[in-house]
């Protein structure tokens, strides 16, 4: 996490408050030492350089305090470390979150929010992973929703979820002629592309230009690259399913006081948070799961869980490697952008 000089412009409310509140004390300190100087005909220099150092080192002590309070009560700054989210966030930007919005978490406690979390926000969260890492998703399944991912299509209880008009997909494109697909790319952009030869290609598309091309009449054959084999990293394993990054589930999202039945399937599925975030000892013995040296048919879980997916979704770290994101790793919803473009122009967006 890199704050960047974004801590010294949140604080300087703070420095200007302090600023005006300690004049007076530096006026007070000034007139007394002028006052003792003449009195004991001493220089007054050293008194003076004293109290100027002692209102300084207040002055930096409150603002350090109030730009602490800022940061973990209201707004933080975060750098984008990865492509995961391309197109609308790109590696080297960097984003402002809101706490509010969700409620700042303080330990194992959340203090109320302005609103629960949305699909489709974007958030910022500690990293299942490796809990001293940050990571920044789109929210894309809630609890106690069925999640599924077929033909790199999302699936919400059944029903077809549009995809970000930001996220890309790789498609696999192959024009009537090599002029074709050069006009292609110039006219769309089209970013690092694997040439298959001067005709066939494959490249990171997002929903708009996927549609434009795959109905362009100098395209031949168009459609979305696929994973073909069971993905060996996805979450969680189980080499008698194959889901992989472009099919997955479907997935019952954890839900507090949700109640799910526990066989196999389902201990591969929840084991890992019923453990790691719910604080239970939870076993697979001679077909049956023990939980804290029971066995268990059912569990009710006791927090809300997300479903976290990158726009870029051939080249994200996710949901689908790592599992189910409980609400206590998130630490906010992202709300601002700031970005610098090719040439180098610094831009700030809203999201």
């Amino acid at each position: 996490m890199h704050l960047n000089g974004i801590g010294k412009f949140i604080a300087r409310p703070c420095e200007k408050l302090t600023v005006n509140i300690n004049t007076f004390m530096i006026q007070r300190d000034q007139e007394q030492i002028m006052k003792n100087a003449k009195l004991t005909g001493s220089r007054p220099s050293k008194g003076l350089a004293f109290a100027y150092l002692k209102i300084a080192t207040k002055i930096i002590i409150l603002a350090v305090f109030c730009a602490s309070v800022v940061k973990l009560f209201f707004i933080q700054y975060y750098s984008i470390p990865s492509e995961s989210m391309m197109n609308v966030l790109s590696k080297g930007d960097g984003v402002m979150i809101s706490k509010l919005n969700y409620g700042p978490g303080i330990s194992d406690y959340r203090l109320p929010g302005f609103s629960h979390v949305k699909r489709n926000d974007i958030a910022v969260f500690k990293s299942p992973v490796n809990k001293n890492e940050y990571m920044v998703k789109r929210v894309i399944g809630l609890p106690g929703e069925y999640l599924t991912i077929s033909h790199a299509n999302v699936f919400i209880n059944d029903i077809p979820v549009d995809n970000p008009d930001s996220s890309v997909n790789d498609y696999y494109i192959e024009t009537r002629t090599a002029s074709a697909l050069t006009e292609l790319k110039t006219k769309f952009h089209l970013k690092n592309p694997y040439y298959h030869n001067d005709r066939r290609v494959t490249v990171s598309l997002s929903p708009g230009n996927a549609k434009t091309i795959s109905s362009s009449t100098i395209v031949k054959e168009f459609h979305v690259e696929q994973e073909k084999k069971r993905g060996n990293a996805i979450y969680p394993y189980n080499p008698k399913n194959n889901w992989n990054n472009d099919n997955y589930g479907p997935v019952l999202i954890p839900k507090k006081e949700l109640i799910v039945k526990l066989d196999y399937f389902n201990y591969l599925i929840y084991e890992k948070i019923i453990a790691n975030y719910e604080g239970n000892k939870i076993m697979f013995i001679n077909g049956g799961v023990y939980i804290n040296g029971k066995k268990s048919n059912s569990y009710k879980f006791k927090k809300d869980y997300y479903f976290m997916m990158g726009d870029n979704r051939n080249k994200s770290f996710d949901s689908r490697y790592w599992g189910f994101l409980p609400m206590d790793l998130i630490i906010g919803k992202v709300f601002l952008k700031f970005s610098f473009s090719e040439h180098n122009k610094f831009s700030v967006a809203s999201l």
